[in-house]
């Protein structure tokens, strides 16, 4: 600040390092959430489609990109509220099926997938299909155990049968 100091500057030159090439950056790594996509073209068959938790699905599906979905129902449409949201996904342009053939049998699996088939290759298929018989342990027959496990024992095997063999883009 005075100036009284005397003194050089020494600069060093250091050797070059060897070249190494271009300099590949180094990825950075994240997590990603995985987000479910349903192409368009395929159709989506929802046994049991039309009670609650499957109108909740097929919802789930539609917002996810789906446009054609079969509903199975051995009753059809029944309520307001299932008028409604099928109504509603029609007004949207998404193709609704209501099916009332029943996965239990091998032929009813072969009918439901061929139905679905013709609104597009079958992508994804959801066992929802129930039979409500409440009861007691102490209650409970085997018949009734039987009637209620129908659907989703034989409906599963009978879908899984058929689905391997007449649907390659399941995904």
């Amino acid at each position: 600040a005075q100036g009284k100091h005397i003194g050089k500057v020494v600069v060093q030159v250091l050797k070059e390092e060897p070249e190494a090439g271009p300099q590949v950056p180094r990825p950075t790594l994240m997590t990603a959430v995985s987000k479910t996509f349903c192409p368009a073209h395929k159709s989506y068959i929802i046994t049991g489609g039309l009670g609650g938790f499957g109108l909740e699905l097929a919802h789930w599906l539609v917002l996810r990109g789906a446009q054609k979905l079969v509903l199975t129902s051995r009753s059809g449409i029944r309520t307001g509220y299932q008028a409604k949201q099928v109504r509603e996904w029609r007004r949207q342009g998404v193709q609704v099926l209501v099916s009332t053939s029943n996965a239990s049998s091998l032929d009813g699996a072969r009918n439901l997938i061929a139905e679905a088939s013709q609104l597009g290759p079958v992508g994804g298929v959801f066992n929802l299909a129930v039979v409500l018989r409440d009861a007691v342990l102490e209650n409970q027959t085997p018949e009734f155990f039987q009637d209620v496990n129908k659907p989703k024992y034989s409906g599963t095997v009978n879908l899984d049968r058929v689905t391997r063999a007449a649907c390659p883009e399941l995904d």
